[in-house]
C-alpha cells in the first residue's frame, strides 16, 4: 500500500511571526498564539525566551496504525547547542496550556556541531509510569547537515510490530529515503485511546537562543501494513537492502527449501565492549558467509553472488545495510535481530566458492558523536588554572560547579 498524506501544512517561505491558523485553523499553542517565529534570514528563532511553546494539531492519529510524521528542515549557518526540532507524536488530549511534555513520542532533530546533527526518538514517560522518566528508543548521530542545507526527516512508528524507524530523504520530494536507525516501540505508549494522539512540533532554543532550525513542512503519512517476517524455527535470513535502506535487493538463508539456500550458519557473534573512564567503547559485528553457486557448470566467474557484488561497475554489497535475523521457535515474536548494519568489504575465500563479510553494529554511524560538550562560562578557560571549586567533593556549596572538557 503506497503512503496516505492524513495531514500536512506548508510553511515555506514565511517570515515574522508565523500564523499557523492562516495556513490550517487546527492548530493549537501552549501560551500566546502563533509563537513559531522565523527572522528576515528565513530561520526559525522559536520564542526569545527560553520557554519554548508546542504546536499541537487537533488531528488524532488513529490507533493501530503504521505512521510516518515527516518534517522538511532548513538550517542556518549560525546556531548553538541546545537548537533543533522537537517533532511529536501521542500528544495528550489535554488543555495545552496545561501539557508537560509527557507521555508522548518525542522525534529530536538536535544540533551535534556546524555540520551535523542527531536524531533521536524517545519515550516520554507519564508519572504513572516506572522509572526511568525517559527511555531512548532509537538514536542516529552525526548525521551531516551543514549550514544552509534542508532535509527531510522521517520518524516512524508501527503499532502492529511495536517498532520506530528513523529514515531522512530528498527535501520536498521525499524520494531516496535512507535508514537511519529503529527501535522498539512500548505497547505502553501504543495503547492510548484515540483522543490522545495528537501530533504536533516545537522549536527547541539553544542558551543562546539563537536556534535557526526551520519547519518548511508538516505532514503525517499512513504508510499502510508493514512486512511481517516468517520463516522455519531457528533458521537465518539475511537480506541485503538497496540505498534507500528499505527496499531488499536480495535475501538468502540457511533454509534448504528457501529459493536462495546460500547463507551458512553463523557460528560466532561479537559482543560490545565500554570503557566509561577511557570514553571508549567496540562496536559489535557478525561475519555472515555466503556460498557462491556458479550459474554455468565449470566456471565460477557465472556466480551467483559474484553477479551481485557489483551494479554498472560499483561496490553493490560493501556500505548497504544487511539484516540477520534468526526464526525464534515458539513462534511469538516470530524472529530476533542478530546484526542490523552497514556491511563490510566482502572477501572471497581460499577454496574460491564464498564470500565472508561483518555486518556492522547500527551504532557504526555514532562513533563520531561527541559524549561531551563545552560547558561553563563565556571566559576562556585557561590550562593549569586554580579550580573554581574545592579539590573533594561535598554539598551545599553556594556556587555551581563547572564542567570543562577540552576546549
Amino acid at each position: 500500500m503506497p503512503p496516505t498524506i492524513l495531514t500536512e501544512n506548508d510553511f515555506e517561505g514565511e517570515v515574522g511571526i508565523v500564523n499557523l491558523k492562516v495556513h490550517d485553523p487546527d492548530w493549537e499553542y501552549v501560551g500566546a498564539d502563533d509563537r513559531y517565529i522565523v527572522d528576515p534570514a528565513g530561520f526559525s528563532t522559536a520564542t526569545v525566551s527560553a520557554t519554548v511553546s508546542v504546536a499541537r494539531k487537533t488531528y488524532n492519529v488513529a490507533t493501530g496504525l503504521r505512521a510516518r510524521l515527516v518534517a522538511d528542515v532548513t538550517r542556518g549557518g549560525v546556531d548553538q547547542v541546545g537548537g533543533g526540532v522537537e517533532i511529536y507524536a501521542y500528544i495528550p488530549d489535554v488543555a495545552i496550556g496545561t501539557w508537560d511534555r509527557k507521555d508522548c513520542l518525542r522525534c529530536t532533530i538536535g544540533r551535534v556541531d556546524a555540520n551535523s546533527i542527531s536524531l533521536t526518538m524517545t519515550w516520554v514517560k507519564a508519572a504513572s509510569e516506572p522509572a526511568p522518566a525517559t527511555e531512548q528508543i532509537a538514536f542516529a548521530g552525526s548525521v551531516a547537515h551543514a549550514g544552509g542545507a534542508s532535509h527531510r526527516y522521517e520518524f516512524e512508528f508501527d503499532e502492529s510490530l511495536d517498532t520506530v524507524t528513523i529514515y531522512r530523504s530528498d527535501y520536498g520530494t521525499g524520494l531516496n529515503p535512507v535508514w537511519l536507525s529503529e527501535g522498539v516501540l512500548s505497547p505502553e505508549l501504543g495503547v492510548h485511546v484515540t483522543a490522545d494522539r495528537h501530533p504536533g512540533f516545537e522549536i527547541t532554543n539553544a542558551a543562546s537562543g539563537i536556534t535557526y532550525f526551520q519547519i518548511d513542512y508538516f505532514a503525517v503519512f499512513d504508510m499502510g501494513v508493514a512486512e511481517v517476517l516468517t520463516g522455519p524455527p531457528c533458521k537465518c535470513q539475511l537480506d541485503v537492502f538497496d540505498d534507500d535502506g528499505m527496499t531488499v535487493l536480495w535475501t538468502v538463508s540457511t533454509d534448504p527449501a528457501h529459493t536462495y539456500p546460500y547463507l551458512v550458519e553463523p557460528e560466532n557473534y561479537g559482543e560490545q565492549q565500554i570503557s566509561v573512564a577511557e570514553g571508549s567503547a567496540s562496536l559489535t559485528s557478525v561475519a555472515v558467509t555466503i556460498i557462491d553457486p556458479a550459474q554455468t557448470v565449470g566456471d565460477q566467474d557465472s556466480g551467483w553472488l559474484t553477479e551481485r557484488l557489483a551494479l554498472f561497475g560499483f561496490a553493490n554489497v560493501g556500505g548497504h545495510r544487511c539484516r540477520l535475523i534468526r526464526f525464534v521457535p515458539d513462534g511469538l515474536l516470530g524472529y530476533q535481530v542478530l546484526a542490523d548494519g552497514p556491511a563490510g568489504t566482502p572477501r572471497l575465500n581460499p577454496e574460491f566458492a564464498s564470500y565472508t563479510w561483518e555486518i556492522r553494529d547500527t551504532r557504526e554511524t555514532e562513533r563520531k558523536v561527541r559524549c561531551f560538550d563545552l560547558i561553563g562560562p563565556a571566559a576562556p578557560v585557561i590550562s593549569g588554572a586554580t579550580p573554581a571549586g574545592p579539590s573533594e567533593p561535598g554539598t551545599g556549596y553556594p556556587f555551581d560547579w563547572d564542567v570543562v572538557v577540552s576546549p
